[in-house]
């Protein structure tokens, strides 16, 4: 199935920092194959990443609290990885992209790696960040 994104998420997916997308409705399922597509429905529709299977999803739901996976609310270092993982730089860059959407917006994430938002994995969070800042440092050195 198509799977579109916006042209500033391209290069973080083609990179491996954009592991997992958060979309409305809850369409997709494990084992689908996603067409990661850019330019959907444009003329010069493209390609622009190997077509992979959908690893697994996830319950998720953004409202006026904050982003919630599997009904728990991210929060702190974790939603700052959540972030990362999504191809922003920061939560703050994250929120920003969905201002002006009505909220709440309820459906899943769609991971395409092996990655997870679990309550027993929060301790690991700290580390894991430390590990995608130096690798965006470098990408950009």
């Amino acid at each position: 199935m198509n799977l579109p994104f916006s042209d500033q998420l391209l290069l973080p997916i083609q990179q491996g920092i954009k592991i997992h997308t958060f979309r409305a409705k809850n369409r997709w399922r494990a084992g689908m194959s996603i067409h990661f597509y850019a330019r959907n429905r444009q003329p010069g529709m493209y390609l622009f990443y190997p077509i992979r299977p959908v690893v697994s999803t996830q319950e998720a739901e953004l409202n006026a609290e904050g982003m919630h996976v599997d009904g728990r609310r991210l929060e702190g270092a974790e939603l700052e990885l959540f972030a990362q993982r999504d191809g922003f730089a920061t939560a703050a860059d994250f929120l920003a992209f969905f201002v002006g959407r009505p909220l709440p917006i309820v459906g899943q994430l769609i991971h395409w790696t092996s990655a997870r938002y679990e309550a027993a994995t929060v301790a690991t969070v700290p580390a894991r960040l430390a590990e995608l800042a130096a690798e965006r440092l470098s990408l950009t050195a």
